[in-house]
């Protein structure tokens, strides 16, 4: 959801500048910023969803995994919106951590057993 908020905040900011005439140019920062947005946090977050509903990992660990997703996303957004390399630098890790927890969560995780279909 933090994802998809932020994408729909860089499409606004996208508009408000094309309608005050900015060239596509000027805009590398703010487009650079959504496609790490939804890369990173809409796709991760859907992809972490669905191993979820089909692996029998705690919802504890994937909570842990999403937090360090986000924070470390949205850091490493506004440091792509800022041109600022240290906060690049410095949330970066937090997002890579993040990622791999999950990563190694669910490979850790058990498929869940099959429901049978029908009434039998």
């Amino acid at each position: 959801m933090v994802g998809l908020v932020g994408v729909v905040g860089i499409i606004v900011a996208l508009a408000v500048q094309f309608g005050k005439g900015a060239e596509i140019s000027d805009l590398g920062s703010l487009l650079l910023a959504m496609d790490h947005t939804n890369f990173v946090l809409v796709m991760t977050s859907l992809i972490f969803a669905v191993l979820l509903i089909e692996s029998d990992v705690r919802e504890r660990l994937i909570t842990i995994s999403y937090t360090l997703m986000v924070i470390g996303a949205v850091g490493f957004v506004i440091g792509l919106l800022l041109e600022s390399a240290p906060l690049k630098r410095v949330f970066t890790p937090i997002l890579g951590l993040g990622l791999l927890h999950g990563i190694f969560s669910f490979l850790r995780a058990r498929p869940r057993e099959a429901v049978p279909s029908g009434g039998q």
